[in-house]
């Protein structure tokens, strides 16, 4: 399996959007201008750093009103971490405190059903067999 490419948007109660992609175990961030024909993207920028010494598997973005970006990556240890952001300056505006959300259990797959053994049924004719036919 290569690595892992995902990307998410979200958009503000304005006319501005926010995007991050992961490639390469890193999160690149940026806005788009969605009121200008065509919509006016910044350029992509690495913000992993945000996050501490992670490799990031996937990310999504969520926008709280017109200024407060969430970001939440999940690493290549199946920890989620977030970190908040102003639309303003996004995603240079990302840092501060890292909350860990926690880790994605493992999926424990449970045994496979056991199926008792059954008889077969006996038959409920009751007529006699010399006469049956």
């Amino acid at each position: 399996m290569g690595p892992s490419k995902c990307v998410g948007t979200a958009a503000a109660q304005g006319q501005t959007k926010a995007v991050v992609a992961v490639r390469n175990g890193k999160v690149f961030g940026q806005t788009v201008n969605e009121a200008t024909t065509p919509p006016t993207p910044t350029p992509l920028t690495d913000f992993t750093p945000a996050f501490g010494a992670v490799t990031v598997d996937c990310a999504s973005v969520a926008i709280q009103g017109n200024a407060n970006v969430f970001v939440t990556v999940r690493t290549s240890t199946d920890q989620l971490l977030e970190v908040g952001c102003t639309l303003n300056n996004f995603p240079t505006s990302c840092g501060g405190t890292v909350v860990n959300l926690g880790t994605i259990p493992m999926l424990v797959q449970s045994p496979a059903p056991v199926h008792a053994s059954v008889a077969p049924a006996k038959s409920r004719d009751r007529r006699d067999p010399a006469r049956a036919g």
